[in-house]
């Protein structure tokens, strides 16, 4: 059976990687898989950044009787299948990007639309099969929208190669140096950068594989008050190489699943919290060799993603699969 992955193009995220890992993986499992992509694809930013790294087959149609997998930003494609018969297989790659995407005209308008469409979407949920990136997207499906259990799927993902391939660096090696992605959660974050300035601050923005390696391979702590729309990415990666992980407690950060850190390390991003956190980053930085030890299991589960996330492919896709 043909297994379309459908995929936007605008932007070569941490999101579209995953729909790309996944094709790849299972036409290494003999699945023929193949790439949707509901935008031009040639020219695009998906193409310039994965084509050469996963080659996978691009398709231009989608036959009758097969499958696809759609991630929750693309949940609008589905309606456009009007007289699609196969699988629908949902992919939560997060919970607040579905919503983010949902948005449009201004005010009670937007909130109209929302609705609407968001009713619309829970009755398409209860018919589909859902795979869940993260526990928060599982409590979502369970607790919010009563998807049942048996329509559920664990399917997470992994850091890039770039990164698991490369020998963690000596601690000795590390420097007084805070990293943080100001894309997420940046304006509390800024109040903490100008209260806390006896470190070095380092934005995670515009860079490539090697130098995000380099910074996170220098830095001995990472801040992150965002969302967490889902297991994020560089959380993973900069406690991969080595740092101290901080977060607020919005979104997947809030469980002890997506983000499996001391509770000490979880921070309410409130102004009346930021002498807290500057100690937390203080005690961190001065007794690095001893608090890098209590991100040891966080590490550890990280360096298995790779390995759980082939063995759930398999098990989802190719024997005695749960779901086709």
């Amino acid at each position: 059976m043909k297994i379309y992955i459908i995929s936007s193009t605008h932007a070569a995220t941490g999101g579209t990687e995953l729909l790309q890992q996944l094709c790849y993986q299972m036409r290494k499992m003999s699945v023929n898989a193949l790439m949707y992509y509901t935008e031009k694809y040639d020219g695009s930013n998906v193409k310039n950044k994965f084509e050469l790294m996963y080659n996978n087959p691009v398709s231009d149609i989608i036959e009758d009787d097969t499958t696809i997998i759609v991630p929750e930003t693309e949940i609008d494609f589905i309606f456009k299948l009007k007289t699609y018969s196969g699988n629908i297989i949902i992919w939560w790659l997060s919970v607040d990007n579905y919503y983010g995407f949902q948005k449009s005209g201004c005010g009670f308008l937007r909130k109209l639309y929302r609705t609407i469409k968001h009713n619309r979407n829970k009755i398409l949920f209860k018919k589909c099969i859902h795979c869940v990136q993260s526990q928060y997207a599982y409590e979502y499906l369970h607790d919010k929208i009563s998807v049942h259990d048996s329509k559920i799927h664990y399917l997470s993902d992994y850091i890039n190669d770039a990164y698991l391939n490369y020998t963690f660096i000596n601690k000795c090696d590390k420097e007084d140096i805070i990293l943080y992605n100001p894309k997420k959660g940046y304006s509390f974050t800024k109040k903490l950068i100008n209260s806390v300035k006896e470190y070095t601050w380092v934005p995670l923005e515009g860079m490539s594989n090697s130098q995000m390696i380099e910074a996170m391979s220098k830095a001995k702590v990472y801040v992150d008050f965002g969302n967490h729309p889902g297991k994020d990415r560089i959380p993973r990666e900069t406690a991969f190489f080595g740092c101290c992980i901080i977060t607020g407690l919005r979104g997947a950060a809030f469980n002890s699943t997506d983000i499996p850190i001391l509770a000490k390390y979880k921070i309410e991003d409130k102004i009346e919290n930021i002498e807290i956190i500057h100690e937390i980053i203080k005690t961190c930085i001065s007794n690095y060799d001893k608090c890098i030890n209590d991100f040891s299991e966080y590490r550890q589960m990280i360096i298995n993603e790779k390995r759980k996330f082939i063995d759930d492919v398999a098990a989802l896709f190719v024997l005695d699969s749960k779901i086709i």
